[in-house]
């Protein structure tokens, strides 16, 4: 993605920095520095912005894709326990016990 990207976004959809911002869960100096290119986008920015555009690209990892698919018909709350969840197994992986 580059800083054309966002700019062309944006205007295409008509929506201010602050209400990108407020659906990315960024501070809007942060979304003008994406937008104007002094940031350079992290994987994370990319998928919050395609998300926030509703143009999101698939993982190229299936299971990946298939979890964030999953994950996006939950509502807020099951998505946080969810994200619990696989934050405990990682724990459990990274001591050395493998998975469960």
């Amino acid at each position: 993605m580059t800083k054309n990207f966002f700019s062309e976004k944006l205007k295409a959809t008509g929506l201010k920095q602050k209400e990108i911002a407020e659906r990315m869960g960024l501070s809007e100096s942060t979304v003008s520095m994406l937008i104007t290119g002094k940031q350079k986008p992290t994987r994370p920015h990319e998928r919050a912005f395609e998300l926030a555009f509703g143009e999101r690209k698939p993982y190229i990892n299936p299971t990946i894709e298939a979890v964030a698919q999953i994950m996006e018909q939950l509502p807020p709350e099951a998505q946080a326990e969810v994200l619990k969840a696989a934050e405990k197994e990682k724990v459990f992986v990274e001591a050395g016990k493998g998975s469960r």
